[in-house]
């Protein structure tokens, strides 16, 4: 069918409006657009921390549009990728269509409300007022529409289909299955021309088939294709192929259609874990949500594109869309930055940890989301697993495990040419069974054999009663969400107690009817359970779905140790709206998981909003093997010596600086991450300590010093022999602005990236800077968002004025229909202006 981009010129409304007429007060929006993100945050409002404070609410997106004379007859759909949330659809005031999930696409068909003479009206009426979800979802159109129309013999909306059953390094096999629908009364003999081209626009296979189509019915069409010499698909060599088919009827063509899509081969075994193409493949990954920070949920192509590569750049090779299915403009992304893809269905089944996420409709609604999730993803190389579920309650159930055979069987029936695994958690498996039991058993054992103080005892289970004891300002109906409940009992669980109760026969017996399910058994926050596993399970393999960030060093020797442990997905690797400062260093004795006003952001990626790569990132780097030289964080100096809530999810409160005005004569702690076997530290000339590093420590050597501007350099030992040094440096006074953009030209109706930072004369980044700076967008765009990474900030980001935090701002501007330049200029306290021209092509 052919597709139409439908984003533009659509009327917001609050509330039920139905048309436009009836609206009363609108605004004009282009779409994807993210209603939430433009609502102003309150302290009291229920979703709390899940939504970063943002409240929902009901609206009605509203478009006039015209159908041309020469569609009558035909067939004309609607299809809406995603629509926050439980969206029903109206065209000239009728029900077409609705759909619960706010991450499911689906198509409305149009024909039979019509209007005669051609002038048409669409309403969508969107409920988020009462949000499910336990992170910042958006809310609105927040991903594209497309006018779909077709003639009464086309290829239906969910388009071709290409597999590639059979690749050789000298030959391949590409599958092509045509979908073709007859909407008329006559037969129709049908010609399909299919052609094969490669990246560079080379046809490298042909075919030509005759089909008749009979009325009233529809038929896949299938043709195998032979590609010679295959340039194969992974994430080192992104190669991509491009399907065209053209469907004819005595030469006239009634429909053509084309698909993407890459060679590659995906083996999955004991010995060697996961193969592509022959190689074996360890899973460098991370957990991400689907907001895309000072944008909000709005599924932009290039701030998916932007954000992938980012994440590959800092060293992952393989993302988790948690907890819910991804847009369609994110897998493209990874396809041809190669990226792999684990893509999710869900958060929730039947047992709810919200009062109203999307367990109210998971029964009636969970095989049109995975058919709806399948057909996205299907030509997509990147993806290579459909994850089920996430740290569902019925995991550790018998009817838990009969549903996880039942989705994972239509999985394979939907594709059978990727794996499938679940995201299992034994604390939210055992947690409304016998999880208390388990625990008790472990500390008792532990105080037996003189493992933990009593004192240690005592303060475990306090916080573990604290986590299950609603407070007295708490509303009943928000105690019973589980959700914050469940990952502050992980918290308090965190260390041996945890290890041993993951290891516990009770949770063992209360996991392996679920686990068994599935090509792949995914564990989150499970570690110890990753070598026992292959002991008692030696068929099985093991991927950690979700992993703390501290622990990546921990999580990956188990992942080089175990041939059958694929690889670790750390939570998480880019920061996200809503989870609101669970990632925050408090230093006032409160608790992480709780409502903080004004956190807005979770505070837990190893790349911040603005894609800065936090230290973490390089910590990482090195404990992956993809970097040698040293790497010099300093923990933020005014809390010097101060004790924080611990949380498992937290790492350490650096920043990459040696630039502390005022600390002059204070301590301070410097960490130096480094592979080598001993690391020396320097300020200037003089030694202020050398520390054993490398796996064993690990990769973390703190020194405790005195704060004085200058050179601090790190230097890599190995025999006593220098391998390799870093160094950071005290900056000038000089404060500069620096803006750069991610692009100097763009098409119409495309977005481009604007970083803001703070530099000395020498082009160096001030991390430790602040300044208030004004951001002016003229001319051919607009300025769609700006703001920082500070995770407490009262500002919003539609405003065009921001404090700088660590440095930098980032802001998105967006093209319109015309051509010509848009003019950035920056400007603000005691530095600046600075401009940048983009040009509108």
């Amino acid at each position: 069918m052919e597709r139409l981009l439908f984003n533009r010129d659509w009327r917001l409304a609050e509330g039920m409006a139905y048309s436009i007429a009836l609206a009363g007060e609108t605004r004009r929006i282009d779409l994807p657009y993210d209603i939430m993100i433009h609502e102003k945050r309150r302290e009291g409002t229920k979703n709390s921390i899940q939504t970063g404070f943002y409240p929902g609410g009901t609206y009605t997106c509203m478009k006039a549009f015209e159908i041309p004379a020469n569609w009558r007859g035909d067939i004309v759909k609607l299809f809406f990728e995603g629509v926050y949330g439980n969206a029903r659809v109206f065209l000239n005031g009728n029900f077409a269509g609705a759909c619960p999930y706010g991450y499911s696409g689906f198509t409305v068909e149009a024909n039979n409300f019509l209007s005669e003479d051609g002038r048409n009206e669409v309403g969508v009426l969107i409920d988020a007022a009462e949000q499910g979800t336990r992170w910042y979802s958006g809310s609105g159109i927040y991903r594209n529409v497309w006018l779909l129309h077709g003639g009464k013999v086309c290829i239906p909306e969910q388009g071709i289909r290409v597999s590639v059953p059979e690749s050789e390094a000298d030959v391949a096999v590409a599958l092509v299955e045509i979908p073709v629908e007859n909407r008329d009364v006559l037969p129709h003999g049908c010609r399909v021309e299919m052609v094969i081209s490669d990246s560079r626009g080379e046809c490298v296979s042909r075919e030509t088939m005759k089909a008749t189509i009979y009325p009233g019915k529809g038929e896949v069409l299938r043709q195998r294709m032979t590609i010679d010499s295959p340039r194969l698909w992974n994430p080192d060599t992104p190669e991509l192929y491009r399907c065209k088919v053209i469907l004819l009827e005595d030469g006239r063509v009634l429909d053509k259609e084309e698909a993407t899509f890459g060679i590659r081969k995906l083996q999955l075994d004991r010995k060697y874990g996961l193969r592509i193409n022959g190689l074996p493949t360890k899973l460098r990954g991370t957990c991400i949500h689907h907001d895309n920070g000072i944008l909000g949920a709005a599924a932009f192509p290039a701030a998916e594109e932007r954000k992938i590569r980012q994440l590959k750049e800092a060293g992952f090779n393989c993302i988790r869309s948690a907890h819910n299915p991804c847009s369609s403009a994110l897998l493209d992304a990874c396809d041809r930055i190669g990226m792999l893809v684990m893509d999710e269905l869900s958060d929730v089944w039947t047992m709810p940890k919200n009062v109203h996420d999307y367990s109210q409709y998971f029964y009636w609604h969970w095989k049109e989301a995975a058919r709806d999730m399948v057909c996205k993803d299907f030509n997509h190389p990147s993806v290579i697993l459909y994850s089920m579920g996430n740290e569902l309650p019925e995991a550790g159930r018998p009817r838990g495990g009969a549903l996880n055979r039942e989705v994972n069987d239509f999985f394979k029936i939907l594709d059978s040419s990727r794996y499938t695994t679940n995201a299992a958690n034994g604390t939210a498996a055992t947690m409304f069974t016998n999880l208390e039991e388990i625990v008790e058993e472990v500390r008792r054992k532990q105080l037996a054999q003189g493992e933990m103080r009593q004192k240690e005892v005592h303060q475990q289970k306090e916080v573990h009663q604290e986590a299950q004891m609603p407070r007295e300002d708490q509303p009943e109906e928000e105690a019973a969400e589980g959700s914050a409940r469940l990952n502050m009992i992980m918290a308090a669980q965190a260390g041996p107690v945890a290890d041993e109760v993951v290891c516990h026969p009770k949770m063992e017996a209360a996991l392996t009817e679920f686990e068994s399910a599935m090509d792949i058994a995914g564990y989150n926050y499970m570690t110890m359970l990753h070598g026992v596993d292959g002991e008692r399970h030696p068929n099985r393999l093991v991927l950690a779905t979700e992993t703390y960030p501290g622990e990546v060093a921990r999580v990956w020797e188990s992942v080089k140790k175990y041939p059958h442990v694929l690889g670790e997905m750390t939570w998480t690797g880019y920061d996200y709206l809503g989870e609101a400062g669970i990632g925050i260093f408090r230093y006032d004795g409160t608790m992480n998981f709780a409502p903080h006003f004004p956190d807005s952001l979770a505070y837990i990626g190893d790349i911040d909003i603005t894609g800065y790569r936090r230290p973490v990132s390089y910590y990482r780097e090195l404990v992956y093997g993809l970097r040698e030289e040293p790497y010099i964080a300093v923990q933020r100096p005014e809390h010097y010596g101060q004790a924080y809530t611990p949380s498992p999810w937290l790492f350490s409160d650096t920043l990459a600086s040696w630039t502390w005005p005022g600390y002059e004569g204070k301590g301070i702690l410097v960490e130096v991450y480094a592979a080598d076997e001993e690391v020396a530290l320097y300020l200037d000339d003089r030694l202020l300590g050398r520390r054993a590093v490398g796996e064993e420590k690990p990769f973390l050597a703190s020194f405790d010093v005195t704060y004085r501007p200058g050179r601090l350099t790190a230097v890599g030992l190995r025999g006593g022999r220098e391998t390799h040094r870093t160094e950071l440096a005290t900056l000038g006074q000089e404060v500069r602005l620096r803006v750069s953009a991610d692009r100097d030209a763009m098409g119409a109706d495309e977005l481009a990236f604007v970083t803001i930072e703070l530099t000395d004369g020498a082009g160096n980044v001030q991390l430790t800077a602040s300044r208030e700076l004004t951001v002016s967008v003229t001319g051919a765009g607009c300025l769609e968002g700006l703001g920082s990474a500070d995770p407490q900030t009262q500002s919003h980001y539609q405003d065009d004025t921001w404090r700088t935090y660590d440095g930098r701002l980032l802001a998105a501007v967006r093209s319109g229909e015309e051509t010509g330049e848009i003019r950035i200029v920056v400007s603000g306290q005691g530095c600046g202006p600075a401009e940048r021209i983009i040009s509108v092509e």
